[in-house]
């Protein structure tokens, strides 16, 4: 039987420590106590992990980056 896999979504400081400020079990719910869209979180998640997309023409996003950062982390279920 295959297990589905089971991540914790998390805004953690910008610094280079990355300590967690809010852990939720969806990116939903972490949008919801960020004040964006579920989009918003996972663009924002995919953007911290890829270099290329770090930076973007409009600038970043309010909060994003400079305060915090979005983590998806796997757990073991």
């Amino acid at each position: 039987m295959k297990f589905q896999k089971q991540y914790l979504w998390m805004a953690v400081t910008a610094d280079e420590y990355e300590l967690p400020l809010i852990v939720e079990n969806t990116a939903a719910a972490l949008g919801r106590k960020l004040g964006v869209t579920e989009d918003t979180v996972r663009v924002m998640e995919y953007r911290g992990k890829n270099e290329r997309y770090r930076r973007t023409r409009k600038g970043p996003m309010p909060g994003f980056g400079t305060r915090y950062k979005v983590r998806k982390v796997e757990v073991d279920g």
